[in-house]
């Protein structure tokens, strides 16, 4: 069968999919109260913890099915591990996980089609499924399942949790990975902690330092802020190049793999809009879609010079997650734009070779000098978890839920089994500072948590800690990075050798350094209109998934502006406008809600921005942390 007809094969079943969501959709959509019924099962109390009274009517152990819309998606400790066991004598729940073999593989779509969902499902927050999921009856709504089985599950959702998961009934049908309330980050902040930077720009610390020496010959007046500059940039860039690949074999300077999920085609070109300083919000308060806004234009001019100078290679635009992990691994770019945290395992193999050759975060400003603002980590959560109609039995999935969000089941997620000290062989972990203690004029509202000498020199042997006790971020469907942050001690937070590499590849970042919660949280899932919003957004996705590529590698920048303007055009035909208006619509009502007056620092006249300078090349160093000799660097 020649490539054309199965083109055109292919075409046909990702249209009869579509047309089946249609149909499903349709006839199911906004039928909550009318179309889900509970089961009869004794109700629960608000005098204990849900998870507490299951066995006051019901001692059998069940096993239920969750389905992760996510193909690399797996929990080495599902099965014989400490956490695993732990929630089995708590909740009485085994899990059994299934994935696609791809996110385009259609599963998720024929579940829905054929009404098979099972009884726990995870995708993506900004799918568009899951806004007509969270707005049909096929969804659970977890406000209702915790009326009559978990009542305290309630006051785990915090006000802002719900105002970015709730659905035009204003109920909850979700839980929200990665999630950061705001209570928690100033929580945080006021123990001295700081969230770093979601992503950034990388580069290996030999090349840099060599660049810096070889500028110096030249002229001992020079610094590397100079370097920051685009012009001063791409210099260093081909300089690298020159000297060190003149067959121009490698990419001098690598974009996080391209995918039709990310909002501009790779996440690397938020980054870039970010380090030249496109804005989030407007001077008079408006949300901003970066893509659109005058400033957005150097980013390209600066890209499609890049590339027109071959230090950004044709391959980059379709390589996998996989060929930039071992671009990265083997140190091949000079540079890398991306979420470092996604090639971790990359980026330490590499350290682990030579440390002098690791990579090290970058400044770069656009032409005017202006120092970056990078966003946290903080978001409305990366995927939602939602209990399926056809759950069996919603009664003890939500206790499950309810458990797993407390404080317990955090840090059984993270942390393990508590004990008494150190060297307890009983537990994993141990308070060094109880909740609620104060120390040195700090008070620790979650405490703060080590773990037991033998834990940590199992970590330090390589064993599969996370096989046999199932702790760490593995299971981080439902995980509170946040909660790890406000307990952790050092120790904890960098346990191995690869904590340490992704803390520093954005350590000296950290200035530069912005809370986007306005921005991340935004988003109104309760309004009717966001279930088309999100298809209009997944089709701007698809849209600047296609366009970008071409006018980085345009012949010159007129022509890379055509293509600009082109794609803006397409865009602006197929809803650009009208996804705008809704995005600053929900951005106004989250602002007034909670009482938020900027959400870019930029704008605010108080903020830490209008005292921030670009001071070096390599930012801030005095963020690192030295890898302590107790981390065995493997």
């Amino acid at each position: 069968m020649d490539k054309k007809k199965i083109r055109l094969i292919a075409i046909a079943v990702v249209a009869v999919m579509v047309i089946t969501l249609v149909v499903v959709f349709a006839t199911r959509l906004f039928k909550k109260d009318n179309g889900v019924k509970y089961p009869d099962y004794p109700l629960a109390n608000s005098e204990s913890e849900s998870w507490e009274q299951w066995r006051s009517y019901d001692d059998e152990i069940i096993t239920i099915d969750w389905f992760v819309n996510q193909s690399g998606f797996s929990w080495p400790g599902v099965n014989d591990s400490l956490v695993a066991d732990v929630i089995l004598e708590k909740t009485g729940i085994k899990i059994n996980f299934d994935t696609p073999s791809s996110e385009t593989d259609g599963k998720l779509s024929t579940m829905i089609g054929g009404d098979m969902l099972p009884d726990v499902i995870t995708l993506s927050s900004t799918a568009s499924e899951s806004y007509q999921l969270a707005n049909s009856d096929m969804m659970y709504s977890l406000d209702e399942l915790a009326k009559r089985w978990a009542p305290k599950l309630t006051d785990k959702i915090s006000e802002d949790l719900r105002y970015v998961t709730k659905a035009a009934d204003g109920d909850v049908y979700g839980i929200p990975s990665l999630f950061y309330s705001e209570a928690d980050v100033k929580a945080y902040e006021t123990q001295g902690g700081k969230i770093q930077a979601s992503g950034a720009m990388v580069a290996r610390k030999d090349y840099l330092e060599a660049y810096c020496a070889y500028k110096k010959s030249l002229d001992s007046t020079w610094t590397d802020v100079q370097a920051t500059s685009p012009e001063g940039f791409i210099e260093m860039c081909k300089w690298v190049q020159q000297t060190y690949d003149p067959q121009k074999a490698n990419p001098t300077v690598l974009l996080q793999n391209f995918d039709s999920v990310r909002d501009f085609g790779t996440i690397a070109m938020t980054w870039l809009f970010e380090y030249f300083g496109v804005p989030w919000e407007s001077a008079s308060g408006a949300w901003n879609y970066l893509i659109t806004q005058p400033e957005a234009w150097e980013v390209f001019e600066f890209l499609n010079n890049l590339y027109n100078n071959n230090l950004i290679k044709n391959t980059n635009f379709s390589a996998n997650a996989s060929s930039i992990a071992d671009y990265v691994a083997k140190g091949l770019p000079f540079v890398f734009v991306g979420n470092t945290q996604d090639f971790i395992n990359a980026f330490k193999n590499w350290a682990v070779k030579d440390e002098a050759k690791e990579y090290v975060p970058i400044i770069l400003t656009n032409g005017n000098g202006d120092a970056p603002l990078l966003h946290n980590y903080a978001t409305n959560g990366y995927r939602t978890t939602m209990i399926s109609t056809n759950c069996k039995r919603p009664d003890r999935v939500i206790k499950l839920f309810d458990y797993l969000m407390s404080d317990e089941g955090k840090r059984l997620l993270y942390y393990g089994v508590e004990a008494e000290n150190a060297t307890d062989t009983k537990g994993t972990y141990y308070y060094t500072v109880k909740p609620g203690e104060t120390v040195d004029g700090v008070t620790y509202t979650k405490g703060q948590i080590s773990f037991t000498n033998e834990v940590f020199e199992k970590i330090q042997a390589g064993e599969a800690v996370s096989t046999n006790y199932g702790m760490f971020n593995s299971l981080y469907l439902v995980y509170d990075k946040m909660y790890m942050y406000m307990t952790a001690t050092e120790q904890t937070q960098l346990y191995n050798y690869s904590m340490y590499v992704d803390y520093n590849l954005k350590a000296a970042l950290t200035p530069y350094t912005f809370n986007n919660q306005a921005i991340g949280h935004s988003w109104d899932g309760s309004l009717e209109e966001s279930t088309k919003m999100a298809t209009i957004r997944n089709n701007m996705r698809s849209i600047w998934y296609t366009y970008i590529p071409k006018i980085v590698s345009a012949p010159n920048a007129n022509k890379a502006k055509e293509q600009y303007n082109e794609a803006l055009t397409y865009a602006k035909a197929r809803g650009l406008d009208k996804l705008i208006e809704f995005q600053n619509n929900c951005y106004q009502k989250y602002k007034k809600e909670q009482n938020v007056t900027w959400g870019y620092p930029k704008n605010d006249s108080t903020s830490f921005y209008h005292s921030l300078e670009v001071t070096s090349l390599f930012g801030d160093t005095s963020y690192y942390k030295e890898v302590p000799s107790s981390i065995v660097k493997q």
